[in-house]
């Protein structure tokens, strides 16, 4: 593991020569070790999540590391420190010789600033991370804004704010990519992106963000938004504003004093004006003190979100098209926008925090609006914590299936590209009765063995030429994985 010493070595050089805030965005400021791990660790870390080898098997160690950078708070030429962590893997030089692609991710919603992944290392957050990293990818999760090794400055989390979770994402991709090249550790240009819940929303804000205004800058291969809140002042407003009890309650105030504090103070003069006693002065210390988690937070707010605001606020906010504080959410909105590159939108039916309309609405918006590849895929009745592990290895089955490297021009590197090509593809993947198994081969006489996620074999056969067709009718809904000699694929049944 590399050492503090190195590391400041490392780093001296990029702080000498001044540089123009704009310019500065994405600068590295620092980067310290944290952990590092074999994949032997990393296949027991994640067993400890309920993820069987059979679904994902770690290739290589891996390395981790705090980061902090400059992005901007409030405007664009006001730079903040933020944090990240960033996860190296090791040994790939044989296996990827053209250098390792960059996943940038996106975690939930947390006010904590302890509670993010380059500080809590083991949570499930950091060890989706670990997971990609050890499969090949360079992995970036920036802690957000206000958490992690935050500026004090920033006074709350600029929480679902679509400038600042994308720029805080494409300044952590920079500062990650200026952190490799300090460990003289090559990346291939290839960006991937996703998250999870506010990290869904992330995700898309940066894609957009990226798109729009550094498409010659990033090469942004694929993105995996799951469960996000695309839709802020249609479906994910409804939710929230139901007269029932809602899940995580203190989305709500986390959300009016994020944009109350962004957009200089427009939608109250004091808190009494929108939070009723004890809410009023409750609430705002403990989000701008980054120190509560969201969990608790939740506990202590009215299980009817709207119960905490005053009565003319929520009555005002329903009747009124062009309320103030329904025009920032529309502002922050991410449907009126067609993607350029590949998008696979991963959420589930049964989500009781983040309304699947979100992601139906984004993929029919997206599509309409000419969204070239564009795709979804529904995990069903599953709420939104339980949804997150199927959205997970989905999303790492997409970028799994982007080439890492092009054909090189050297013939025999080329014709072993050509024969790891030339394995099996799973359609339809969801699948509800028959699934086609196709190979670029003649497999004729391998054997096929199919296991559910506890590693239970449900069946086995042999493959028959280079298609071989099972019939799943009897099989529960759930994870599969098809193993045939040393490849594994994997499939969801519904």
């Amino acid at each position: 593991m590399l050492s503090k010493i190195t590391l400041a070595v490392a780093l001296a050089a990029a702080a000498l020569s001044p540089v123009s805030p704009i310019k500065a965005q994405g600068k590295l400021t620092g980067a310290v070790p944290l952990a590092s791990y074999t994949a032997d660790e990393v296949q027991t870390l994640l067993t400890g999540l309920g993820i069987p080898s059979l679904f994902l098997t770690p290739i290589y160690d891996v390395e981790l590391y705090r980061i902090t950078y400059l992005t901007p708070y409030r405007h664009p030429d006001s730079l903040v420190q933020a944090s990240g962590l960033v996860i190296v893997p090791l040994g790939t030089e044989e296996a990827i010789p053209c250098g390792l692609p960059l996943a940038a991710y996106g975690h939930g919603t947390e006010a904590s600033a302890n509670y993010v992944p380059s500080k809590n290392i083991n949570d499930a957050q950091a060890l989706v991370n670990v997971a990609f990293a050890s499969l090949g990818y360079v992995c970036a999760a920036t802690d957000y804004l206000g958490l992690g090794d935050y500026d004090e400055r920033v006074l709350v989390h600029p929480y679902q704010h679509a400038f600042s979770q994308a720029n805080e994402t494409i300044n952590m991709i920079r500062a990650t990519r200026h952190f490799m090249d300090s460990l003289s550790h090559p990346l291939n240009g290839q960006v991937y992106l996703h998250g999870y819940s506010q990290g869904g929303f992330t995700t898309a804000a940066a894609l957009r963000e990226i798109e729009s205004t550094y498409p010659e800058e990033f090469n942004v291969v694929a993105s995996a938004p799951m469960s996000g809140a695309y839709d802020m002042c249609g479906a994910q407003a409804d939710l929230i504003s139901l007269d029932v009890p809602y899940p995580t309650p203190g989305y709500l105030p986390y959300i009016i004093l994020a944009y109350q504090d962004q957009y200089g103070g427009v939608l109250f003069n004091d808190y009494s004006d929108i939070f009723v006693s004890p809410y009023d002065t409750l609430l705002p210390p403990l989000f701008y003190g980054k120190e509560t988690g969201i969990g608790t937070i939740n506990e202590l707010c009215t299980p009817v979100p709207k119960d905490m605001m005053q009565d003319s606020v929520v009555s005002n906010f329903e009747t009124d098209p062009n309320h103030r504080f329904r025009r920032l959410l529309a502002e922050n909105d991410m449907l009126e926008w067609a993607p350029q590159s590949p998008v696979r939108i991963l959420y589930c039916s049964g989500d009781d925090q983040v309304s699947s309309l979100n992601s139906e609405r984004a993929f029919n918006r997206w599509t309409e609006l000419g969204a070239p590849a564009v795709e979804k895929n529904d995990f069903g009745a599953y709420n939104h914590n339980d949804c997150a592990l199927f959205c997970f290895l989905d999303a790492r089955d997409f970028f799994d299936s982007f080439e890492k490297c092009p054909l090189s021009g050297d013939p025999a590197q080329d014709m072993a590209q050509e024969a790891a090509l030339a394995g099996v593809l799973l359609s339809p993947n969801p699948v509800s009765s028959t699934l086609r198994l196709s190979a670029g081969l003649n497999l004729s006489g391998e054997g096929l063995r199919v296991f559910d996620a506890t590693g239970r074999l449900w069946f086995q056969t042999v493959f028959s030429g280079t298609t071989t067709e099972l019939n799943l009718s009897a099989l529960p809904a759930g994870w599969y994985a098809v193993q045939i000699g040393d490849q594994v694929l994997r499939f969801l049944k519904q």
